[in-house]
Protein backbone atom coordinates (compact mmCIF):
# COMPACT_ATOMS: atom_id res chain seq x y z
CA UNK A 1 0.00 0.00 0.00
CA UNK A 2 1.42 3.40 -0.91
CA UNK A 3 1.75 6.21 1.63
CA UNK A 4 -0.97 8.22 -0.11
CA UNK A 5 -3.53 5.46 0.46
CA UNK A 6 -2.73 4.91 4.13
CA UNK A 7 -4.76 6.59 6.79
CA UNK A 8 -3.08 9.19 8.96
CA UNK A 9 -3.58 6.92 11.97
CA UNK A 10 -1.62 4.08 10.33
CA UNK A 11 1.26 6.50 9.65
CA UNK A 12 1.49 7.71 13.25
CA UNK A 13 4.71 7.03 15.10
CA UNK A 14 3.05 7.08 18.54
CA UNK A 15 -0.33 5.57 19.46
CA UNK A 16 -3.25 7.96 19.95
CA UNK A 17 -3.94 7.35 23.60
CA UNK A 18 -3.80 9.14 26.93
CA UNK A 19 -0.01 8.77 27.11
CA UNK A 20 0.30 10.44 23.71
CA UNK A 21 -1.97 13.28 24.81
CA UNK A 22 0.22 13.71 27.91
CA UNK A 23 3.38 13.69 25.74
CA UNK A 24 1.95 16.39 23.47
CA UNK A 25 0.91 18.45 26.53
CA UNK A 26 4.44 18.16 27.95
CA UNK A 27 5.91 19.21 24.59
CA UNK A 28 3.62 22.26 24.56
CA UNK A 29 4.68 23.17 28.10
CA UNK A 30 8.39 22.79 27.27
CA UNK A 31 8.12 24.89 24.10
CA UNK A 32 6.24 27.56 26.04
CA UNK A 33 8.86 27.55 28.79
CA UNK A 34 11.79 27.59 26.36
CA UNK A 35 10.57 30.09 23.79
CA UNK A 36 7.94 32.35 25.34
CA UNK A 37 9.00 35.90 24.64
CA UNK A 38 11.94 34.76 22.49
CA UNK A 39 10.27 35.27 19.14
CA UNK A 40 8.69 38.44 17.92
CA UNK A 41 5.48 37.99 15.97
CA UNK A 42 4.55 40.70 13.46
CA UNK A 43 1.37 41.34 15.46
CA UNK A 44 0.22 41.54 19.06
CA UNK A 45 -2.63 39.23 20.11
CA UNK A 46 -3.99 42.04 22.30
CA UNK A 47 -4.49 44.19 19.19
CA UNK A 48 -6.51 41.57 17.31
CA UNK A 49 -10.23 42.27 17.47
CA UNK A 50 -12.96 39.89 16.22
CA UNK A 51 -10.12 37.56 15.31
CA UNK A 52 -10.30 33.86 14.42
CA UNK A 53 -7.25 31.64 14.83
CA UNK A 54 -6.86 28.09 13.53
CA UNK A 55 -4.42 25.59 15.04
CA UNK A 56 -3.67 22.66 12.71
CA UNK A 57 -2.68 19.41 14.40
CA UNK A 58 -3.76 20.66 17.82
CA UNK A 59 -3.46 17.29 19.59
CA UNK A 60 -5.19 17.62 22.96
CA UNK A 61 -5.59 21.37 22.36
CA UNK A 62 -3.08 22.75 24.89
CA UNK A 63 -1.93 25.66 22.69
CA UNK A 64 -5.55 26.54 21.82
CA UNK A 65 -6.66 26.46 25.44
CA UNK A 66 -3.68 28.54 26.58
CA UNK A 67 -4.26 31.15 23.86
CA UNK A 68 -8.02 31.37 24.31
CA UNK A 69 -7.62 31.67 28.09
CA UNK A 70 -5.02 34.43 27.80
CA UNK A 71 -6.97 36.29 25.09
CA UNK A 72 -10.72 35.85 25.69
CA UNK A 73 -11.53 38.29 22.86
CA UNK A 74 -10.07 35.88 20.25
CA UNK A 75 -11.88 32.81 18.86
CA UNK A 76 -9.52 29.82 18.66
CA UNK A 77 -10.31 26.66 16.72
CA UNK A 78 -8.07 23.61 16.88
CA UNK A 79 -8.27 20.66 14.49
CA UNK A 80 -6.72 17.23 14.69
CA UNK A 81 -7.49 13.97 12.94
CA UNK A 82 -8.01 12.18 16.28
CA UNK A 83 -10.15 13.21 19.24
CA UNK A 84 -7.88 13.43 22.27
CA UNK A 85 -9.55 16.62 23.44
CA UNK A 86 -10.70 17.49 26.95
CA UNK A 87 -14.46 17.57 27.51
CA UNK A 88 -16.09 20.54 25.80
CA UNK A 89 -17.45 21.77 29.15
CA UNK A 90 -13.82 22.24 30.31
CA UNK A 91 -12.90 24.52 27.39
CA UNK A 92 -13.01 28.31 27.44
CA UNK A 93 -16.09 29.66 25.62
CA UNK A 94 -13.88 31.06 22.84
CA UNK A 95 -12.15 27.73 22.18
CA UNK A 96 -13.42 24.96 19.92
CA UNK A 97 -11.60 21.67 19.25
CA UNK A 98 -12.76 19.46 16.42
CA UNK A 99 -11.84 16.34 14.49
CA UNK A 100 -10.90 17.17 10.90
CA UNK A 101 -8.50 15.61 8.45
CA UNK A 102 -6.43 18.46 7.01
CA UNK A 103 -5.56 16.29 4.01
CA UNK A 104 -9.16 16.73 2.83
CA UNK A 105 -8.61 20.48 2.50
CA UNK A 106 -10.51 21.66 5.59
CA UNK A 107 -13.57 22.29 3.44
CA UNK A 108 -15.61 22.72 6.61
CA UNK A 109 -14.19 26.27 6.68
CA UNK A 110 -14.90 29.02 4.17
CA UNK A 111 -12.17 30.73 2.17
CA UNK A 112 -10.45 33.64 3.95
CA UNK A 113 -11.97 32.80 7.34
CA UNK A 114 -8.91 33.00 9.63
CA UNK A 115 -6.67 35.87 10.70
CA UNK A 116 -3.91 33.60 12.00
CA UNK A 117 -3.14 29.95 11.28
CA UNK A 118 -0.75 28.09 13.57
CA UNK A 119 1.10 24.86 12.71
CA UNK A 120 3.64 23.31 15.04
CA UNK A 121 5.64 20.06 14.84
CA UNK A 122 3.67 18.59 11.94
CA UNK A 123 6.59 17.88 9.60
CA UNK A 124 6.80 14.24 10.73
CA UNK A 125 3.06 13.72 10.28
CA UNK A 126 2.99 14.22 6.52
CA UNK A 127 4.92 13.39 3.40
CA UNK A 128 6.46 16.39 1.64
CA UNK A 129 3.60 16.43 -0.87
CA UNK A 130 1.00 16.25 1.91
CA UNK A 131 2.69 19.04 3.88
CA UNK A 132 2.66 21.20 0.76
CA UNK A 133 -1.06 20.40 0.31
CA UNK A 134 -1.76 21.44 3.92
CA UNK A 135 0.06 24.74 3.45
CA UNK A 136 -1.98 25.37 0.26
CA UNK A 137 -5.14 24.85 2.29
CA UNK A 138 -3.83 27.34 4.85
CA UNK A 139 -3.39 30.00 2.17
CA UNK A 140 -6.99 29.41 1.05
CA UNK A 141 -8.27 29.78 4.61
CA UNK A 142 -6.18 32.85 5.48
CA UNK A 143 -7.75 36.30 5.33
CA UNK A 144 -5.88 38.92 3.29
CA UNK A 145 -3.25 40.43 5.57
CA UNK A 146 -3.37 37.39 7.87
CA UNK A 147 -0.45 35.35 9.21
CA UNK A 148 0.63 31.73 9.06
CA UNK A 149 2.88 30.79 11.97
CA UNK A 150 4.90 27.61 11.39
CA UNK A 151 7.25 26.08 13.95
CA UNK A 152 9.06 22.92 12.87
CA UNK A 153 12.12 20.97 13.89
CA UNK A 154 15.32 20.67 11.89
CA UNK A 155 15.55 17.06 10.80
CA UNK A 156 19.29 17.25 10.15
CA UNK A 157 21.42 15.81 12.96
CA UNK A 158 24.72 17.63 13.43
CA UNK A 159 27.98 15.95 14.54
CA UNK A 160 26.54 12.72 13.19
CA UNK A 161 28.17 9.32 12.93
CA UNK A 162 28.26 7.39 9.63
CA UNK A 163 24.77 5.88 9.87
CA UNK A 164 23.16 9.18 10.88
CA UNK A 165 25.08 10.98 8.10
CA UNK A 166 23.46 8.58 5.65
CA UNK A 167 20.03 9.33 7.13
CA UNK A 168 20.78 13.06 6.88
CA UNK A 169 21.51 12.65 3.16
CA UNK A 170 18.26 10.76 2.63
CA UNK A 171 16.20 13.45 4.35
CA UNK A 172 17.42 16.20 2.01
Amino acid sequence: MSCNNQTLESLQIFPSDEDEADRIQLKNDLVKLAFEGEFSLPFNYNDLQNCKILDIGCGPGAWCIDLSTKYPHIDVIGVDNIDMFPAECNLPKNCQLMVANVLYGLKEFADASFDVIHIRFMVLSFTSAQYSQVIKSCWRLLKPGGYIEILETDLIVYSAGPVTQKLNQESK
